[in-house]
């Protein structure tokens, strides 16, 4: 279900983790009790520079769904790799 769309967004710690897993770009929006972004400045303290799949992280579903916006323009204004 998580790579049928373009880009997921997700206020799941788990989704997120598979999300990195199967390389589906995504936003997460962080849930009340903080968990997701304290898993974030845990485990990548320094950012998570080139990481792929793209990752953002949102405060609100609304930011999140901007940021989904964005990102999917993002990935569709990149050139296709070339064809070995």
């Amino acid at each position: 279900m998580l790579s049928r769309g373009a880009v997921t967004i997700t206020n799941r710690l788990h989704a997120h983790l598979l999300c990195l897993l199967l390389g589906q770009p995504h936003v997460v929006c962080n849930v009340a009790n903080g968990k997701i972004f304290a898993y974030r400045d845990t485990w990548a303290p320094d950012g998570w520079g080139d990481v792929a799949p793209p990752v953002r992280f949102a405060t609100s579903p609304a930011e999140a769904v901007a940021a989904a916006h964005e990102l999917l323009a993002e990935i569709r204004a990149k050139p296709a790799p070339p064809i070995p």
